[in-house]
């Protein structure tokens, strides 16, 4: 009997033993997969600009594996949206079948692992009885693994929400923070193109500047070297891509790194305006900055931020002053300038519209900058993100070649926004690229007012949204002056209510059709864009509003007249736009000419039709006037403009060979400084020509710098001076910073003179260096 009890004594003993460990052991899974689910890892991807089928395929699962780490819904959708239009040849059903079958793959053996795990640990050894328990849960394995991984996600989001504003923890925080950063801004969504973003790494082209104070130009790289800078530049320009591609590249270079010198943060100033004006202040900007972090998965930060600060590792980013109410904005400033001066060793950024700035933080930064237009180098670099998608008849030169013939085209190009949607409007098979601005606006914005109509769109008729942008850009433009001259955007209330105006006209209900218009042209064309959370509306670029300003008004000439008259700067390009698409500008610019001259001349360069008698009156008018282009830009610009339109006994062709002849004859250096920088502007090859002559004139050096900023143009004329050994041509070369230079001096490397070699290869060093 003894023996027995001991015997059961052990038995009870042995199962005991058995319970505790299975509880350890489930505590221990609870930890570990928590703290992995903490610490997950990150497996970098890359947009489908790729050219190798082998390549695509694994990217495809790499998407598959990505997701299943994540626990996200299998997606074939998103695989079909990026890889459709593969150049490799994969069709929608393998692109499928390839990353289904990729996630069904290691979706269960993720689950096979956690579930064989717990089934050997528990189970084992137990009575019969169990087996059918094990049995019931293993039919239902797939429920309960999906609860339990919820369930230890939950816990381990909360566990680091608790812990991550601790000193301790700032690293992992910081770690999740960079995660958080890639996730939201490597890929970059374009308006008209839904479901189809870019990689942000691969689109993004360092910017040129130009300090106006003494017009130096400076480098993306030079930039690093100041502590503290205020960034302007027109709408579309990149300042909001400038910042998300500094805090994406940190990321990437800091992501498995815990050397952390500064931290940057990013914040949209348009979040202020939730703030009561009375409320603004230094405390509140920082506890802005905690909730920056938050957005991207650092929360509880509040020390961080007050430590850091101190410490003047923070680099504050603060993007889009202009986008902060008016009313409120010197608040804004006022805060920004307190923190800046309270904390003198944070590097920081202050981003605004050109229009709007107002010197406003002069005190706090070491220069203010000018984003320039983008060169020809800047234009191949970015165009190289559209190679895969061009049709096999287009190519990247040929585009930069139609945009050559088209001077004003070009010109609108140097707009990142703008080259965008030419980008994207000419890998459409049967688009063909206008010649003037006028034509342009309205072949683009036909097409993405009526791209996907046949599967999404629910207003069909381009017609009807067309008008109601018409309408919109005309109250926009009216009412400017009644708000500011320089807020583009509209409330919403006031957006709904000028809609609901037009729709009975339209044939449409404005009950039921008014948001869901506004939502397809917002979502489908990009041409108008939510800001502000909504809470306000805005045209995609300015010179959009003024194309359907002057649209609105092609047949009610007087009304744009007195417009004009009333408020001459706010509807100069939209006088311009009109005199593009009407028929005889002749009256509309004469009476301009009364009021403002320049835009009367520079309605000549996109006027169909006008009296020869009236544009030579005022070409005679402006001739005396050339040596003022020197510091009068857009007068510089004008001239360029209309001498850019060098067809036979054209007004341009009389303009353009003035300005030849004013280079070639004048008695004034002035004059002739002037005549440079207006050909310059031209975009044209004979003005190449004319200033290569002046290369190498000591007495004439902006002719050197205006040929070099006419882009490939001047490559092929550098040619021949680079054979000949000249140092100078070489360098310049390097500047130019185009694939076509960079040919030109590879071919050096193989001239007979040694010495011409070994000059073209430090120069293709010093070419690799400034292009990497």
């Amino acid at each position: 009997m003894p023996k027995f009890n001991l015997s059961y004594t052990q038995l009870f003993r042995h199962k005991f033993n058995r319970l505790v460990s299975i509880s350890l052991f489930l505590l221990t899974l609870t930890i570990v997969l928590s703290w992995s689910w903490i610490l997950p890892s990150y497996t970098q991807t890359s947009t489908p600009n790729v050219q190798s089928r082998q390549v695509i395929i694994q990217e495809i699962k790499d998407y598959a594996e990505r997701h299943v780490e994540n626990d996200k819904a299998m997606d074939s959708r998103l695989m079909i949206d990026l890889y459709e239009k593969n150049s490799v040849g994969l069709t929608t059903p393998e692109i499928t079948k390839i990353y289904e079958e990729e996630y069904t793959k290691l979706k269960e053996a993720k689950d096979s692992n956690l579930w064989e795990n717990i089934k050997n640990d528990i189970f084992y050894g137990l009575p019969w009885f169990a087996a059918i328990a094990f049995f019931i849960l293993f039919i239902f394995k797939e429920a309960i693994q999906g609860w339990g991984t919820h369930f230890i996600n939950t816990i381990g989001n909360w566990s680091y929400n608790q812990i991550a504003g601790f000193e301790l923890f700032w690293n992992l925080s910081l770690k999740r923070y960079k995660k958080g950063l890639i996730n939201k801004h490597e890929q970059l969504k374009i308006p008209f193109r839904p479901n189809r973003p870019l990689s942000l790494q691969e689109i993004y082209v360092d910017l040129q500047f130009l300090e106006k104070a003494n017009n130096e130009p400076i480098n993306f790289s030079e930039i690093k070297k100041y502590n503290r800078l205020a960034i302007k530049g027109q709408p579309g320009s990149g300042k909001t891509l400038l910042l998300k591609y500094l805090v994406l590249s940190w990321a990437r270079e800091k992501l498995n790194s815990s050397s952390n010198e500064y931290v940057p943060i990013l914040l949209e100033l348009y979040r202020l305006n939730e703030i009561e004006i009375s409320a603004l202040n230094m405390e509140v900007l920082k506890q802005k900055l905690v909730e920056a972090l938050n957005r991207d998965d650092f929360p509880k930060a509040n020390s961080f931020v007050e430590r850091n600060l101190e410490k003047g590792k923070l680099f504050l980013l603060f993007d889009g002053l202009d986008e902060v109410k008016s009313l409120i904005r010197p608040q804004v400033v006022q805060a920004i300038n307190d923190l800046l001066d309270t904390h003198d060793k944070c590097r920081a950024i202050i981003t605004c519209r050109a229009a709007v700035y107002r010197n406003d933080f002069a005190e706090s930064v070491e220069k203010t900058l000018d984003i320039k237009e983008f060169s020809d180098r800047q234009m191949r670099l970015f165009l190289e993100a559209w190679k895969s998608e061009m049709p096999p008849d287009k190519s990247i030169d040929q585009l930069i070649q139609t945009l050559r013939d088209r001077p004003l085209i070009m010109e609108l190009a140097r707009n990142p926004l703008m080259l965008t949607i030419v980008a994207h409007l000419y890998t459409q098979p049967a688009f063909v690229l206008p010649q003037s601005r006028s034509d342009f606006y309205q072949e683009s914005t036909h097409i993405l007012l009526n791209q996907w109509q046949n599967n999404f769109n629910q207003y069909k008729e381009s017609a009807h949204k067309r008008r109601v942008l018409q309408h919109l850009a005309l109250f926009a433009q009216d009412n400017a002056s009644k708000q500011q001259k320089d807020d583009l955007s509209l409330d919403y209330q006031i957006v709904l209510e000028q809609i609901q105006k037009v729709l009975p006209d339209l044939n449409l209900n404005p009950e039921t059709d008014t948001q869901k218009i506004l939502d397809e042209i917002v979502e489908r064309s990009g041409l108008l864009l939510k800001i502000e959370r909504g809470d306000k509306y805005q045209f995609a670029h300015l010179t959009l509003q003024e194309y359907f300003a002057a649209t609105a008004l092609r047949d009610r000439e007087n009304e744009l007249i007195e417009r004009f008259k009333n408020d001459p700067e706010r509807w100069r390009e939209t006088v311009k736009l009109w005199c593009g698409f009407a028929g005889n500008s002749t009256n509309l610019i004469e009476v301009i000419y009364r009021e403002d001259s320049l835009t009367a001349f520079e309605c000549l360069a996109d006027a169909q039709e006008v009296s020869p008698i009236l544009a030579e009156r005022i070409i005679e008018e402006f001739k005396e006037k050339l040596a003022e282009a020197n510091s009068d830009e857009n007068l510089a610009r004008a001239f360029g403009a209309v001498a850019s339109d060098v067809r036979e006994r054209g007004r341009g062709k009389v303009v353009f060979e003035f300005l030849e002849n004013a280079l070639n004859y004048s008695e004034y250096l002035e004059v002739r400084r002037a005549s440079v920088k207006a050909l310059s502007k031209t975009n044209l090859p004979q003005a190449a020509d004319i200033l290569f002559r002046y290369y190498e004139d000591v007495d004439l050096v902006d002719a050197r710098q205006a040929f070099i900023n006419m882009g490939d143009i001047a490559v092929s004329l550098l040619k021949d001076l680079a054979e000949q050994g000249s140092e100078t041509a070489m360098r310049d070369l390097v500047k130019i910073g185009t694939p076509y230079s960079r040919e030109i001096l590879n071919g050096l490397l193989y001239h007979s003179d040694e010495n011409i070699q070994r000059l073209a290869a430090l120069n293709i060093a010093e070419f690799s260096s400034l292009n990497n």
